[in-house]
């Protein structure tokens, strides 16, 4: 008599057996402008995906003519860093503006820009009591792909942390012309993340306990370079691993964010070969092209080049074929002339995978 094969038994993907889990992770109250917030304990809860931090400066008894500066509400936060539970960042040190970037045109969600949040507010420059007062939120992205927990980090041991910092930046710092009543700041932490799933479920089905290439994980590493007037090259230092996103912001001597004397063409090549040559209109048409924003929405002085939006064109939620490989040998470099002087700010989203990325 033949015998049937065995059953082939398939586990549960891990995102169809767990589940999203948010908690309240941190809350500073009421605190003054130029507050540094160290050593923050992420909460420990199944797999780290992200968190949000929510920031509200609340500003009472102005008579000032308040003036904001060009990358406000944002840059209250002069700097912030996620570190893992070994000490390393993984996120920053960046400024708040830098996160604006990264949520913007990381690829983390569907609508990614934190000024269209329903939480967003930003004062008017007038002499109004209230003037000054702000509110946003913003995503630190510890999972890399929303679409199967890809990159989201075990965060079970609560002997064994994941650290936020965040320093608040003073008033003078974060306003040209600062409100002159009574301003605090308050800094509110959420975090994201997947439950630990059981070993099988109500049907006696056996689930996956992991996201897929479980360890491997993404960083936002940012690098400042000088630019002469005239030709440039800068060599990209952050490479030996897979680069998922690039975000170039060109500020002149004054110091302001500025297109007109940006490198015009835009020449990107690895080990000699040039991967990109155009006028820096096409890349900010491609802008639009793959994350929908037009018109002042495309944040002048931003150069943003996905390397993830292989799965519907748009980026993020990506298979993770367009990523760029590189080795510690790689030469990467951005290569153009400018007719003015100023810096270059690099952030650069790479990805340090355990095992191939694409089969994960």
């Amino acid at each position: 008599m033949e015998t049937k094969p065995a059953p082939v038994v398939v586990r549960n993907r891990f995102i169809n057996a767990s589940a999203e889990h948010t908690e309240p992770a941190y809350d500073s109250g009421a605190v003054a402008a130029g507050t540094a917030l160290n050593n923050i304990e992420v909460p420990a809860y199944g797999y780290l995906a992200s968190l949000l931090v929510q920031v509200d400066v609340v500003s009472t008894g102005n008579s000032a003519t308040v003036a904001l500066r060009e990358d406000g509400p944002f840059n209250i936060i002069s700097n912030l860093r996620l570190s893992d539970v070994n000490g390393a960042n993984i996120i920053g040190p960046m400024t708040g503006w830098d996160l604006y970037l990264a949520n913007k045109y990381g690829g983390y969600s569907f609508s990614g820009d934190p000024t269209l949040s329903p939480s967003y507010s930003q004062s008017l420059a007038t002499n109004a009591a209230t003037a000054g007062s702000e509110s946003f939120l913003l995503r630190i992205p510890v999972q890399i792909n929303p679409r199967d927990a890809y990159g989201a980090l075990p965060n079970m041991n609560a002997a064994s942390t994941f650290k936020l910092n965040i320093s608040l930046a003073t008033l003078a710092a974060a306003f040209a012309t600062p409100p002159n009543g009574t301003v605090t700041v308050r800094v509110r932490v959420t975090l994201e993340a997947w439950m630990l799933p059981a070993g099988a479920d109500a049907f006696g089905n056996p689930n996956e306990q992991a996201p897929p290439g479980v360890g491997s994980y993404q960083r936002w590493v940012k690098n400042t370079f000088t630019v002469n007037n005239g030709a440039n090259t800068f060599r990209l230092p952050n490479v030996g691993n897979l680069v998922r996103n690039l975000v170039f912001v060109f500020r002149n001597a004054s110091p302001a964010r500025n297109d007109t004397t940006f490198m015009d063409p835009l020449q990107l090549s690895v080990d000699g070969v040039t991967v990109l040559l155009h006028a820096r209109a096409i890349q900010k048409h491609y802008m639009q092209e793959r994350y929908g924003y037009t018109g002042a929405a495309v944040d002048t002085g931003v150069y943003a080049f996905p390397y993830c939006q292989e799965l519907d064109g748009k980026p993020g939620f990506e298979t993770r074929e367009l990523y760029m490989r590189t080795n510690q040998a790689t030469r990467l470099e951005l290569t153009g002339t400018t007719s003015a002087a100023g810096t270059l700010d690099v952030l650069t989203n790479d990805v340090i995978p355990v095992g191939n990325p694409v089969s994960a």
